[in-house]
Order: structure tokens, then C-alpha cells, then sequence
């Protein structure tokens, strides 16, 4: 098995059927990768009958709250040799998994640990949706310039489009399970790097992703919510955000 793809779920009903029906249709041979849906153990809708009826190829329950189990779980289960990761509302493009693949297999050396790329989001209007897609870029060349100024290695990923080494993240461990939401993704990436394993965010690998979150807090405390907990990563703490501490929502 080349890739699987990971979903973590909270009452996620509404949603799933579309991502692993995208999923599904994507131009890569079928045989060479599986979906599988990790479902946290607080959903109390119908999430994992949706997701086997759009044609998931397993489901994973999880005994454990918070988004770190969930992608865990469903990377223990996972048989390929990369983990895609998804949110259950992105829309991957037919050719996301072809993409994915293509640049593992040129690393001929295996050190690429880590591949992410930007949300795009298909629910905002043009102009927020414009602002959003400027901030994504905006953050890359930040950090990057960050770690020329405090030399220091850096990282980022975004959780509902990564893809990891499933070598790599056994390596270091796995998902830092102290995390329930904010911070999770860049924590991975950010240990991949200092494990010494390359990582790569390439601003064309992008999947349409709902902006329910965006919406609910809006853009500016979203984007303020992230930073933090990115820059309290990127200066060295493993330990997450307070408010990430009691955040109930998974990605």
C-alpha cells in the first residue's frame, strides 16, 4: 500500500461523505491507497456509518478525546507507507494523492519527512477569502525569515493537508497527544525537522477546505490563535496553549 488516508472526526456526518467520495475519485491507481476515517470517541452522530457508506475502507474508533488521538489512532491502523492527512471538510483535487506521491518518490534518499500545503478556502467570500490565502504565504516567509534571524530549524504543516513518512512519525514518537487542537501539526513538523528529516510546505499543494472555523471566530483571532501557538512552539515549549487545553473541537 503506497498512501493511506487519514481523517480525524468529530460529528462530522454532515461532512464526510463529500471528503471520501473526492477522495475516491482522485487519478491514483485504487489499489494503491485506502481512506481511513478515525472517529473520536465523543461523536455521538452518525459519522462512521456516512463515512463506510461513501465507500471509507475502514473506521477507527478511538477511546480517547482531542485531534492528536484521533490522527494517531488512525495512523496505527493506516497500512501505507505515507499518511495523507485530511480534514473531514476539505475537497482534495483529482490529482492531490498523485502529487503527494510524486514528491516522496523523488526524494531518493528518504529524508523528506513531512509534506504540507495550503487550505483554500471555497465558502468566503472573494475578498476574505483573498486576505486568508495571503496569510497562509505570509506566515511561510515569516517563519522563514524567523529562522534566518534566530537560526533556529523551523517548520509548519497544516493538519488537514500533510502527508507524513509513516517511518518518520513512528521515529519520533508519534502525535504529541498533549495537544487537542491548536498547534498539533506544526508540533510534528517541527520535531520531524530537529529529528533531523527534511519537511516541506509547497504552496501548491492545496485542497478546498470549508471556512466554518473562520466564520465562527472570525479571521483576525484565528490567525492570532495560530501564530501563538506556533511561536510558542517555534521558541522551544512542548506544552500547548491553555485555551488548547480546554478546546473540545477536532480538525
Amino acid at each position: 500500500m503506497r498512501i493511506s488516508v487519514v481523517i480525524p472526526c468529530l460529528n462530522e456526518e454532515e461532512y464526510i461523505s463529500e471528503t471520501v467520495k473526492k477522495i475516491k475519485e482522485s487519478d491514483f491507481p485504487s489499489e494503491d491507497f485506502e481512506v481511513v476515517v478515525s472517529v473520536d470517541s465523543a461523536t455521538i452522530d452518525k459519522t462512521s456509518e456516512a463515512a463506510l457508506k461513501a465507500g471509507a475502507d475502514r473506521v477507527v474508533s478511538n477511546e480517547e478525546k482531542g485531534t492528536s488521538y484521533t490522527r494517531q489512532g488512525g495512523a496505527d491502523a493506516a497500512k501505507g507507507e505515507i499518511l495523507a492527512f485530511l480534514d473531514a471538510d476539505c475537497r482534495p483535487p483529482k490529482d492531490w494523492l498523485k502529487k503527494i506521491w510524486e514528491t516522496f518518490e523523488a526524494d531518493d534518499d528518504k529524508e523528506l519527512g513531512i509534506l504540507s500545503g495550503p487550505y483554500r478556502y471555497y465558502d468566503l467570500f472573494f475578498i476574505t477569502r483573498f486576505f486568508a490565502d495571503v496569510w497562509q504565504v505570509a506566515v511561510m516567509w515569516i517563519i522563514m525569515a524567523a529562522d534566518l534571524f534566530f537560526k533556529r530549524k523551523w517548520a509548519i504543516a497544516i493538519g488537514g493537508n500533510m502527508a507524513i513518512r509513516k517511518t518518520v512519525l513512528e521515529s519520533i514518537g508519534g502525535f504529541n497527544k498533549k495537544f487537542t487542537f491548536f498547534g498539533d501539526d506544526s508540533d510534528t513538523a517541527l520535531r520531524i525537522r530537529r529529528a533531523g528529516y527534511k519537511t516541506l510546505f509547497d504552496r501548491k499543494l492545496k485542497v478546498d477546505s470549508s471556512a466554518r472555523r473562520l466564520k465562527k471566530k472570525g479571521l483576525i483571532r484565528t490567525a492570532a490563535l495560530y501564530t501563538a501557538a506556533y511561536v510558542k512552539l517555534y521558541f522551544g515549549s512542548t506544552e500547548p496553549l491553555k485555551r488548547d487545553l480546554d478546546h473540545k473541537r477536532i480538525a
